[in-house]
């Protein structure tokens, strides 16, 4: 019999819904006659007779071919996807284990025959390929003759052979192990006692020697174990009730002792038990009259999100803690300190709502729930300065996952990319990499250990197999928030510039809910608490347009204007394949001379191949870098902070193999006076669709925290969006500018969006460009107007969902 658990509920009082704290280990056991698969992506089991394997889709099948004699293959460890060990007993009645190390297409016969040839194993426990803790039991020899009472075998293998390791005296079958290093393992049986009886049996392995526990009296008998460290074990089997009965026992190990569980009356014996973590098992065995398979939830809290998960030093503001398990009384901790009970809202089982205390420096610190039955885990929020100046740098790639597994000579060497990150590969489903910031760069153009927030083009290269998904940026050591940085579709080369709050060890974490996907990083600025080491911002009242290469055209398209392209500007046309052109930014719109760098929207028209556009300073080495990619005869825009260059110009190269028509529209620029940001981690403040997930993959809940004007309705060409930015998401009355990810999506044809100050003149520019039916995302800097409001336009209907990423006061 084959069962597949899929966390849901099934029979009321059986079934209970998992919610695991911790990862679900990566294994598939098989107890008895029975499998249960946890977590599994890709693993093998072996059943008695022969070999099933399960793929990643999650359907089984047989698999036709494997070593004789196979008799009865009882137990499988798969150690992570490097392969699998099976153990049980040959045809003619000796021990048998085999191995597969290529996805499970063909078992190999490990080390056989096993010493001695006439015991039986059953059960395995791998903590890699070459590290293996195997039991089962034998026969004693009688006489100089083998036969007698069974005795307990443990055999280690080390990747090559087998050794068979002492054990006390006395015990008899073991039928459980669980191992969670090559120091800890425990083993569970039976064992006889002299007046004819069954007791159960418990060993614990240091790495030396096995040594046998102490159980509640009245266990007869343990038949599996399960652990998830050295001091959380689970252990089932049978025992013995006051009445002479029989009935199922669970045991708990701490680390030193077992002690007993209380179980649900009716369940007479247990089998096979597997925990995903200390507050998640799950037990299989029977009932006088039917099989019974039984989980447990402790109520350990569990937190979820913490949203916003960054706060100024001068805390005070309100931030939602969301997870399970709370109750009223629940005590909550930011680092060391406990909060006052003044300071702590239990609004529900899910949610709590706590006044952020004050800090006295920048960083990460942990945040814990209590209650009478536990902590939770540790979940990581930030602390920021307000005062964060700019440092505009020559861009440079600190991160491409195919180099990982495709090395390529010039920008895969460690010259270029940090070591740490040189070996990050693209991340799994669901899964985040940690990517080195600090301490990158070379001489003059690197980012200090004190930075605060980093400046990234995040590009996202999607394999063919990948699924509609969404890559999110934010601080190591602080859980995912409810938000993405860009979208991508299968095979899409997909960019954007993110501002993303530096966490612990200087890092930042980029999260993918799909796999099969590339991640590429090129740095182009950060920013500081000394506002004397960097630049401050000074936006434009509102966007301006300062480049369009379209209008040099002998008879320009009728949106051409020259109210604010220079004269220097308006003779460039197409831009050529492998060349770049000159753009003067200084001068344009109030941009002084001394400006260290400006923020701009850079498009791509009317390609007429698939390629890339590369902007840095001029006068500097052209960039090793990208930052908008686009396809053949649609447009393209992504937001760029570049420095400013000779003449306060800066290059564009087109990466393509003909022409394209080069768009470049301004916010702001950055000088020795102006705005100062606060950065954040991101927080949905608006979104116009209804609850689903990004790309729609079912994946993330989009988790508004605020609410657009029309809010629940696509954006429409004559209803354009108001956002309200200030009072949501952490954002404070006095913010003047506003940085934030907005995500167009159900796009009804091709077509842009722009951003102004709710209340001003629509500007002649645009921020985001797209095909129909895509989801495309965009770093938008945006003044706001008085009320701190910002005005959307959508060319097309489209739904918008607004991430802030930070603030400028």
């Amino acid at each position: 019999m084959y069962l597949k658990y899929s966390a849901r509920r099934l029979m009321e009082g059986a079934w209970a819904r998992l919610e695991p704290s911790g990862a679900v280990q990566r294994t598939c056991r098989i107890v008895g006659s029975m499998a249960v698969l946890v977590g599994v992506a890709a693993a093998i089991v072996v059943v008695p007779g022969g070999v099933a394997s399960a793929s990643s889709s999650g359907s089984w099948t047989t698999q036709a071919s494997y070593p004789a004699p196979a008799g009865g293959l009882r137990s499988v460890s798969c150690p992570g996807t490097a392969g699998c060990l099976a153990v049980g007993s040959n045809s003619i009645g000796g021990a048998a284990a085999y191995s597969t190390t290529d996805g499970g297409s063909a078992w190999e016969t490990v080390a056989a025959p096993l010493p001695p040839a006439e015991y039986n194993l059953a059960a395995i426990s791998c903590i890699s390929m070459s590290s293996c803790q195997a039991v089962g039991e034998g026969s004693m020899s009688t006489g100089g003759t083998t036969g007698g009472a069974p005795t307990g075998v443990a055999l280690f293998y080390n990747g090559t052979a087998w050794t068979q390791e002492t054990l006390p005296s006395g015990v008899g079958g073991l039928s459980g192990v669980s191992c969670v290093s090559a120091t800890s393992c425990q083993a569970v049986g039976t064992s006889s006692t002299s007046t004819g009886s069954t007791t159960g049996v418990a060993l614990s392995f240091n790495g030396t020697a096995w040594t046998q526990k102490t159980l509640p009296s009245g266990v007869s008998d343990l038949s599996g174990v399960s652990c998830i460290s050295a001091t959380s074990c689970q252990a089932v089997g049978q025992g013995i009730t006051s009445t002479g009965g029989i009935a199922g026992v669970v045991l708990s190990f701490n680390g030193t002792a077992w002690t007993q569980e209380t179980l649900p009356s009716g369940v007479s014996d247990l089998s096979g038990v597997d925990c995903a973590s200390t507050s998640a098992c799950m037990a299989l065995g029977a009932t006088s009259a039917d099989i019974v398979i039984l989980t447990t939830i402790k109520p350990i809290p569990v937190i979820m999100s913490i949203t916003p998960d960054s706060s100024p030093l001068t805390g005070g503001e309100t931030v939602t803690i969301t997870g399970i398990h709370f109750t009223t009384g629940a005590v909550v901790t930011f680092g060391s300190l406990t909060l006052t009970s003044a300071a702590v809202t239990v609004n529900s089982t899910t949610s709590i709502s706590v006044v952020v205390p004050r800090s006295s420096a920048p960083g990460t610190v942990g945040v814990t729930v209590t209650t009478s039955i536990g902590s939770s885990n540790t979940a990581g929020f930030v602390y920021v300065n307000t005062d964060l100046s700019y440092v505009p740098l020559r861009p440079y790639r600190i991160v491409d996952t195919r180099c990982a597994t495709s090395p390529q000579p010039g920008y895969c060497s460690a010259e270029n990319l940090p070591s740490g990150n040189l070996r990050l590969s693209s991340p799994a489903a669901g899964g985040s990499i940690e990517v080195q910031v600090t301490g990158t760069g070379s001489s003059g153009n690197s980012i200090p250990a004190g930075a605060e927030a980093v400046v990234v083009t995040i590009t996202a290269v999607a394999s063919p197999s990948a699924h509609n998904g969404y890559l999110t940026a934010y601080p190591a050591g602080t859980l995912p928030p409810t938000a993405s940085s860009l979208n991508y579709a299968p095979g899409e080369v997909v960019p954007n510039l993110v501002t993303v709050t530096i966490g612990t060890s200087g890092k930042i974490s980029i999260l993918s809910s799909s796999s099969g996907v590339n991640v590429v990083v090129d740095v182009e600025g950060y920013y500081v608490s000394s506002v004397s080491s960097g630049s401050m911002f000074d936006p434009l009242p509102t966007p301006a347009r300062i480049l369009d290469t379209r209008c040099a055209a002998p008879a320009p398209p009728s949106f051409c204007s020259s109210e604010h392209i220079p004269a220097a500007n308006s003779s460039t046309g197409p831009l050529g394949a492998g060349m770049a052109l000159s753009a003067v930014v200084a001068g344009v719109d109030s941009v002084p001379a001394t400006a260290t760098a400006v923020s701009l929207v850079v498009t791509a028209a009317s390609p007429q191949k698939a390629g890339y556009l590369t902007v840095w300073p001029k006068g500097a080495a052209k960039a090793v870098t990208s930052n908008v990619n686009f396809i053949a005869n649609f447009a393209s825009a992504d937001s760029v902070i570049v420095p400013l260059g000779s003449n306060g110009s800066i290059e564009v190269y087109n990466g393509s193999g003909a022409t394209v028509n080069v768009v470049v529209d301004i916010n702001g620029y950055f000088a020795s006076s102006g705005d100062v940001l606060t950065p954040s981690s991101p927080v949905r403040i608006c979104d116009t669709r209804d609850v689903q997930a990004i790309g729609g993959t079912g994946d993330v809940t989009s988790g508004v925290t605020g609410r657009c004007a029309n809010s629940g309705t696509p954006v429409s060409p004559s209803a354009p969006l108001t956002v309200q930015v200030t009072g949501v998401g952490g954002v404070p009355a006095g913010a003047k500018v506003v940085v934030t990810n907005i995500t167009v999506a159900n796009t009804s044809g091709n077509g842009y969006l722009t951003a102004w100050p709710q209340g001003g003149s629509m500007p002649a520019t645009s921020n985001i460009n797209w095909r129909k039916g895509e989801i495309v995302p965009g770093m938008v800097v945006s003044t706001l107007n008085p009320s701190g409001q910002m005005e959307v336009y959508t060319s097309v209907a489209a739904n918008v969902v607004v991430d802030v990423v930070g603030w400028y006061l």
